[in-house]
């Protein structure tokens, strides 16, 4: 997608956030309101593959779901004339934690206790969803800077996530014996077990 590219008739294409593994997410606005957002927008490669298109929607509905202050929220999603998805998220202006700590090597003792106090808040109210993010690792917890100098957590990428409050969570996306997550940042009993 092209800046000054219309999607969904409603947001514009303003640039390039970034890239990930299986998608790209750029920044764009909506076209009558004017409020920035950021646009996901699943590689068109991944376009018939079944499983990336079930994340995505999955991902759509549970940032739409959660109504907090430490999470990504999701405000619309669709799929491009082409048949894409995509979705419409919040815009958060700020350095994930990775780029932080890479920069830095360590944080003050205030703001590692502020940071983890916040994350523990998102990992609640993602518990409180019946929400296992699956995937809390540095460069998914974006430092958004408040006008008041306040930094707030807010966790992104549900892609992988499970709902626990499914009845039927026979059908998964993960074949058996799969992890899924980062290994480096995975509870050692969920890679032992290998039920991620």
């Amino acid at each position: 997608m092209q800046p000054g590219e219309i999607v969904a008739e409603r947001f514009r294409i303003c640039g390039t956030l970034g890239r990930g593994g299986h998608g790209e997410v750029l920044r764009g606005e909506h076209v009558q309101l004017g409020y920035p957002v950021a646009l996901k927008v699943l590689d068109p490669e991944y376009k018939h593959d079944d499983a990336m298109r079930e994340r995505f929607r999955r991902e759509a509905i549970f940032g739409a779901r959660l109504c907090t202050e430490n999470v990504a929220r999701v405000l619309d999603a669709g799929e491009t004339d082409d048949s894409i998805p995509f979705l419409i998220m919040e815009m958060i202006e700020g350095p994930d934690l990775a780029t932080v700590l890479d920069r830095e090597r360590t944080l003050p003792i205030a703001a590692a206790v502020d940071l983890g106090v916040q994350l523990c808040a998102a990992v609640s109210a993602l518990e409180e969803h019946e929400l296992v993010h699956r995937d809390i690792k540095p460069s998914n917890v974006v430092l958004k800077r408040e006008a008041d100098g306040r930094v707030i957590v807010k966790l992104i990428d549900l892609g992988i996530s499970r709902d626990e409050s499914e009845e039927s969570r026979v059908e998964t996306l993960t074949a058996a014996n799969t992890i899924v997550g980062t290994p480096q940042y995975m509870a050692p009993e969920h890679i032992e077990a290998g039920v991620l």
